[in-house]
């Protein structure tokens, strides 16, 4: 994360950086900054990312920015009272012809339903989020779909099916050196073993985690 943190200010400070890069690279600083702890400054940093994604007029980076400006708004204060920034979002993806756009989209409005116990709501949201990647495969946000849903899954007391899609989620994340998928995917998956009482299985998760 230091080393993400130096190499995006560095790249902002390069004078007549292209916009949509001087976004992207204040995303990057926003989230050293949240999973840092600190919270206030990193959502200023999401709102500045936001902003200079609007400016820089590119539909993908400012679906991305404004995706991720929600995300961590209802982190902070709740879905239902970011109803304004959903609809940004929505206004946003509308002008990205990209389907990983829209898959990311979907995905983080299924993780935001999931939370607030719209299960059925959420789930239809994690399908259209896969079935957006047939055609134009991601590996990462088919990990994170896998490992988001597990966790739906599992509220509703389907701890197969949850094992299941965790089980792949993981299995995606180790092959893509996706380091906080694979943390997130080893604690949840030694959770659901305990649950069906696979207790072996659930410490090995706990040591790979």
């Amino acid at each position: 994360m230091d080393e993400a943190e130096t190499a995006a200010g560095g790249v902002l400070q390069t004078r007549g950086m292209a916009g949509p890069f001087e976004a992207r690279c204040t995303s990057v600083l926003a989230d050293c900054h949240w999973y840092r702890g600190e919270r206030d400054a990193a959502l200023e940093l999401y709102q500045l990312a936001a902003s200079r994604s609007d400016a820089a007029k590119d539909a993908s980076v400012a679906c991305r920015a404004h995706t991720q400006l929600l995300e961590r708004t209802c982190d902070r204060t709740g879905y239902d009272s970011s109803l304004p920034l959903a609809s940004i979002v929505r206004r946003a993806v509308t002008r990205s012809g990209d389907p990983q756009d829209h898959s990311l989209v979907h995905l983080a409005f299924g993780r935001l339903e999931g939370r607030v116990g719209r299960v059925a709501v959420a789930q239809r949201h994690f399908a259209l989020a896969r079935g957006l990647l047939t055609t134009d495969p991601n590996a990462y946000l088919s990990a994170a779909i896998d490992l988001d849903e597990s966790v739906v899954l599992w509220l509703t007391g389907d701890v197969a099916s949850a094992i299941d899609l965790a089980e792949r989620g993981a299995a995606i994340a180790f092959r893509i050196g996706w380091s906080r998928g694979r943390v997130a995917a080893g604690a949840n998956l030694a959770c659901l073993y305990v649950c069906s009482g696979r207790l072996k299985e659930a410490q090995e998760r706990i040591q790979q985690a």
